[in-house]
């Protein structure tokens, strides 16, 4: 497995990409690298999370739960989903982003993503994107 966890735009929004197989340890290291971001992040901090090349991740809620602790961070916004996901995640994402609370709507792609958090928070300074994160992550 492998992931990028970077800003967006610094302090306002984290893109997140993940791929391949996740396993338990891995998704406790995503959750501390989003955790620190968002304890410097300007509330609300939104997530771009492009897991559409994830492969397989532990199936069970209560381990999800327990290793995302960052979708009950005060700081969170939104979390907008990119692209298509295999079927057990498919299932198992709306249920545990229901249980932590936080908002989430899945968009087909980071240009659809960025553009329902542009409506969302009309608040955010879009003069400061680092549209390099998107490249670096091909």
């Amino acid at each position: 497995m492998a992931h990028n966890v970077n800003w967006y735009i610094e302090n306002r929004i984290i893109y997140f990409h993940v791929y391949g197989d996740v396993s338990t340890s891995e998704l406790s290291e995503i959750n501390t690298k989003i955790d620190a971001c968002l304890d410097v992040g300007h509330a609300p901090v939104h997530l771009i999370v492009n897991d559409s090349d994830t492969d397989k991740m532990p199936a069970n809620i209560r381990e999800l739960k327990k290793n995302l602790t960052f979708m009950s961070h005060p700081n969170i916004g939104i979390a907008v989903g990119v692209g298509e996901v295999n079927p057990v995640l498919r299932f198992l994402l709306p249920i545990v982003v229901k249980m932590a609370g936080i908002n989430y709507v899945r968009r087909h792609t980071i240009a659809e993503a960025l553009d329902y958090i542009r409506q969302y928070d009309p608040a955010i300074d879009w003069q400061y994107v680092d549209d390099g994160v998107l490249l670096r992550d091909r």
